[in-house]
């Protein structure tokens, strides 16, 4: 019943029945940038135009939208306009805060050509950062993935995984950059962490560890996905866990993520 009623509402916002009021309004180049709110503060969206022309909106119930990147906890990330890829044409970035504990922290950056092109990122509640990986002048874009949340462990205690995307030329557009997410195996990292995970398996939870997940998510997301298996087998036991269930539950909560699945593909082909 509830879908149906924001259907409906959707649908009366649509055709301008209630009034729109401006929160922030801005002109770069030939666009025209409008966000606005509805009286009640529910419905958000985002227009731009061209010659008087729509040509982009995007409006989600809940959702705030704000010019440039909020998600920054530097003052280096928080591009509004400008070439980031440095490709020849401006870039503007509108950040889409869901206003949840968890979910999510979206990016969306659209290139201001002859069109406009959009590259959308749904992040975790975390920082998302430009940070120049490769020292080659362009930015990556750092944000953290949450494939897991809610599967294993409350939403507060489920951890996430570490994804840099990559522009990849006006073909490709941005995609996951594994080479920079892989690394070697820190052994000592590693050895600390099953310390860890053995004082906080004697905590009564229903949650399974939040080392032991943040563990999985860590070996995972660097190119240790086997490692990852294996440490599910070693703590299996100890969290009263059947270890085969266990692993085929983390791979198929891995799967759900775009952004997994890509990086996953791309070490497989590594190994040929």
């Amino acid at each position: 019943m509830r879908y149906f009623f924001i259907l409906f509402l959707a649908m009366i916002y649509s055709v301008g029945l209630f009034a729109w009021e401006t929160i922030d309004k801005r002109m770069f180049g030939q666009y025209s940038v409008l966000i606005e709110h509805d009286k009640e503060w529910v419905w958000h969206r985002v227009t731009i135009s061209k010659d008087g022309q729509q040509r982009y909106q995007i409006r989600e119930a809940g959702h705030y939208f704000y010019i440039g990147n909020i998600f920054s906890i530097k003052e280096k990330g928080v591009y509004k306009i400008q070439d980031i890829n440095k490709n020849g044409i401006l870039d503007l970035v509108i950040s889409e805060n869901a206003m949840g504990t968890v979910c999510c922290h979206i990016l969306h950056i659209l290139e201001l050509g002859d069109n406009i092109k959009e590259t959308k990122i749904v992040a975790g509640n975390r920082p998302i950062m430009f940070v120049d990986y490769d020292k080659d002048g362009i930015d990556e874009i750092e944000f953290w993935d949450n494939a897991i949340v809610g599967a294993f462990a409350s939403t507060a205690g489920s951890p996430f995984g570490k994804v840099v995307y990559r522009y990849d030329g006006k073909s490709k557009g941005y995609r996951v950059a594994s080479k920079l997410m892989r690394s070697e195996l820190d052994r000592k990292w590693l050895n600390e962490q099953k310390k860890k995970i053995v004082q906080e398996a004697k905590e009564k939870t229903p949650d399974l560890p939040y080392t032991f997940l943040d563990t999985l998510m860590d070996l995972s997301y660097s190119g240790h996905f086997d490692k990852a298996l294996k440490t599910i087998e070693e703590f299996s036991p100890l969290l009263k866990r059947d270890a085969s269930r266990l692993k085929d539950e983390f791979e198929h909560s891995l799967k759900t993520s775009e952004y997994w699945r890509e990086f996953s593909a791309d070490i497989e082909k590594e190994k040929i």
